[in-house]
């Protein structure tokens, strides 16, 4: 997922910046569990190689919060909502 921008030389926080806006933008700017995937994966990325973003971590927290608590809705489109809630 990051290693195509690790090869070309950038840093590591570089590398999960630039995979989120020219790979995964369409997954970032819809909520869903792609996003929150999205968002646990490059935060362990950063944490694998020292080098964590204080604001990826800040959201990718948020996220994680929200899935366990059950105050996810925020997560998902409005159409996933209704089948996980009946």
């Amino acid at each position: 997922m990051f290693n195509k921008y690790e090869m070309q030389g950038c840093k590591k926080i570089d590398c999960v910046n630039a995979a989120y806006h020219y790979d995964y933008d369409y997954i970032l700017e819809e909520n869903g569990i792609e996003k929150l995937v999205c968002m646990v994966m490059g935060l362990l990325f950063e944490i694998e190689h020292g080098d964590v973003d204080p604001d990826l971590a800040y959201t990718a927290a948020w996220d994680i919060r929200d899935f366990e608590t059950g105050n996810y809705d925020d997560l998902f489109t409005l159409e996933d909502l209704a089948g996980i809630k009946g």
